[in-house]
């Protein structure tokens, strides 16, 4: 018997669904893709209305299942794996929001599988969300996106996103990226920077900007205001610890001066810059 590699249930009658898509894994700088689409997951009531076969798509020896035990005793394993959510929008378009770990086997074969789904659905948007380590100040809020359309490109011009050129490995949001324009499906690919000297915290600030940007883009409302007030707190503790660590508050300090530099070399400021190479931020040292 042919095992199925995505599962549906309850999606009829959908009003011209958008995708939006986090992974876990090799674009997920600060957790901020597979963050976000917890807090959009939350925060719009989105119901459960699938998910992918997860021993199809995942190498449990590169990405193992985590295992709870208390007190001696076995609760439960979670694989890695793959979700579909829905919220319904009564003004607009549906949203489908899909969080998922970054699969490892398989990809063209998951690639055919979602693109079925995204035509029998009549999915006519996808939006991917990912997130990279780049020498910006964490008080920077730096997102980059390509998209499939030159209507979209001149979108994200307008709101003064920054469009990438880059060549050098690929994540899977590529492949879906390549095969909407195949198949005529609208695909943008956001990026957001995160500072390389904040590893292991939320952006809660980056998180919002975001939001913001995806209510944009798609029309639907969704609120930033409690990420950005836990990044005020945050941001309030992040400045207090570089002010009692000099050889943090050196680093920043040089970084500033680096980006001060190439604003001089440029005449003009990065928001201002037409095109970023991912190439030069993808290994920071």
């Amino acid at each position: 018997m042919k095992e199925t590699a995505i599962h549906f249930t309850n999606v009829t009658s959908l009003n011209n669904p958008i995708m939006i898509a986090g992974f876990s894994g090799w674009g997920n700088a600060l957790d901020i893709a597979k963050g976000l689409m917890d807090y959009l997951i939350q925060k719009l009531y989105a119901e459960p209305i699938g998910h992918i076969n997860s021993d199809m798509f995942y190498n449990y020896g590169d990405s193992r299942p985590i295992v709870h035990i208390e007190s001696g005793i076995l609760t439960r394993i979670t694989p890695p794996s793959g979700r579909f959510y829905l919220v319904k929008n009564p003004e607009g378009n549906d949203l489908i929001l899909f969080r998922a770990d970054e699969p490892n086997l398989r990809w063209l074969f998951f690639i055919e599988e979602l693109m079925s789904w995204c035509d029998r659905l009549h999915i006519h948007t996808i939006i991917t969300l990912e997130s990279l380590y780049d020498h910006v100040l964490h008080t920077q809020r730096k997102i980059s996106a390509m998209a499939s359309t030159k209507t979209m490109i001149e979108r994200l011009k307008q709101k003064h996103i920054q469009l990438i050129s880059y060549e050098g490995p690929s994540s899977i949001h590529s492949m879906i990226h390549a095969e909407c324009k195949k198949m005529q499906i609208q695909c943008i690919n956001l990026w957001c920077h995160c500072p390389y000297y904040l590893e292991g915290i939320n952006h809660y600030g980056l998180m919002a900007s975001l939001v913001r940007l995806l209510g944009e883009l798609i029309d639907f409302p969704i609120h930033a205001d409690e990420l950005e007030n836990n990044w005020q707190t945050l941001l309030q503790q992040i400045n207090t610890y570089i002010a009692k660590n000099p050889e943090l508050m050196e680093i920043i300090e040089q970084l500033q001066e680096h980006i001060q530099s190439e604003f001089k070399d440029n005449q003009q400021s990065p928001s201002q810059k037409k095109v970023i190479q991912l190439k030069d931020y993808m290994n920071p040292k």
